[in-house]
């Protein structure tokens, strides 16, 4: 591309990026690409102290660890920082979608109860988004599962943007004692069939998602359910599934609105960060690595003693997650917007909606990669996301031509904030 890694110094905490002088690049008027000379990114020890060196004009460009209930505080210090806020809209609607794992088996009781659609789904009517999207994402989302904006091609509907997403703690309970769990003692927690204690699940966050895993502490401990959630990885973006956990919480730009458009989109198992690591590796290596579709195993079943089909996943116990790798395999080589791809796409989503192996919590919110940060003298940043490319940095350059990092003090003679 148009810049090249200069020096990575991953001790110090900063990576150095120089032009590619050979870059082939150029726009209309024959000027090479990029317009500047370099790169230079700042790692600070914590997300705090990067927000408020950025509010104090110490970044030009930011596209991190920005959060959408903290917008009130950037607004209020970008005239003396000399910057600009943007919200870039993405179509994707997938803002706080909840991963559920399929493959966990350290705690068996556990597993099987990931592996339930029942559980499932009663996680998601106690789930109280409105609530949680006015209060952590100042009112902008849209409560829904993780389905693209209706404008798209493979919107599957509005039944299937809202199916298991109402607030129904009734229902909720109902499903839990369904599946044979109460609360003996009265301490206001399901008991767990294997040993007597509190019905107990965990969620380590990553710093931008943990306010929402934090708020569903509540939200689950109302049907009965004891949700511990704790901030365990400083790095504000996804990270993939670990097979000893139960859930990841993760925002896409990328392949949320059309599933073919990325190889790092979440709705398909198709690569270990996809929310069951041995079925995506599987996919992704061609069956020489991860779990193969042998059927049916006790040790993956669900709490009701169901197990995968034959041929499928072990587990894969609605063997969606399959049918739903076929689909993807077959839109693959299709046309964009032809009918096949169009129908496959609807119906991937619809899939997705009706089993919640991966829980939509908000959309459309900008919740992630959405929220940007600019210094007023730099110029030529879209003004919104475009699938056609969201970042042309290449693209960049200083008012005058005069940098800020070398030149302290350095603000913007023509535009405001």
């Amino acid at each position: 591309g148009g810049l090249y890694a200069k020096d990575q110094k991953r001790g110090s905490g900063t990576s150095e990026f120089t032009r590619n002088h050979y870059y082939p690049g150029i726009d209309p008027a024959g000027n090479q690409l990029p317009y500047y000379d370099g790169w230079l990114s700042i790692n600070t020890e914590n997300r705090e102290v990067g927000i408020f060196r950025t509010m104090n004009g110490e970044t030009d460009w930011s596209r991190w660890n920005l959060l959408t209930s903290e917008m009130p505080l950037y607004l209020a210090s970008s005239e003396k920082g000399d910057y600009s806020v943007l919200k870039h809209d993405s179509p994707d609607g997938s803002d706080t979608t909840m991963i559920v794992n399929q493959e966990f088996t350290v705690d068996p009781e556990i597993g099987h109860l990931l592996r339930t659609e029942d559980f499932r789904i009663a996680m998601s009517l106690g789930w109280d988004r409105v609530g949680m999207n006015q209060a952590l994402a100042a009112g902008l989302g849209t409560p829904q599962n993780m389905v693209p904006h209706p404008t798209t091609p493979y919107f599957p509907g509005e039944h299937w943007r809202t199916i298991h997403t109402g607030y129904d703690i009734p229902r909720a309970k109902s499903l839990l004692a369904k599946m044979g769990y109460s609360d003996a003692d009265g301490d206001g927690y399901l008991d767990r069939k294997t040993d007597g204690k509190p019905l107990s699940l965990f969620f380590n966050a990553t710093a931008r998602y943990f306010p929402f895993g934090d708020w569903l502490v509540s939200d689950w401990k109302a049907i009965g359910i004891k949700l511990t959630a704790s901030e365990q990885a400083p790095y504000a973006g996804s990270r993939r599934i670990e097979p000893t956990e139960y859930f990841e919480m993760f925002s896409s730009t990328e392949g949320g609105s059309n599933p073919w458009s990325s190889g790092n989109q979440r709705l398909v198992n198709i690569a270990l960060h996809n929310g069951s690591p041995g079925i995506g590796q599987y996919f992704a290596t061609r069956g020489e690595e991860g779990m193969a579709p042998t059927g049916g195993d006790p040790l993956y079943q669900d709490i009701y003693g169901n197990m995968a089909p034959d041929g499928t996943y072990p587990a894969d116990i609605t063997g969606d997650m399959l049918k739903l790798q076929e689909m993807y395999a077959d839109g693959q080589v299709v046309s964009m917007l032809s009918p096949l791809r169009v129908q496959l796409g609807k119906e991937m989503f619809k899939i997705n909606a009706e089993n919640q192996l991966k829980m939509g919590g908000l959309g459309f919110a900008g919740l992630f990669r959405a929220l940007k940060l600019k210094r007023n003298n730099l110029r030529n940043v879209p003004k919104n996301w475009s699938p056609a490319g969201g970042h042309p940095v290449e693209w960049y350059y200083f008012e005058d031509g005069i940098d800020n990092l070398n030149h302290p003090g350095n603000r913007s003679k023509k535009y405001r904030s």
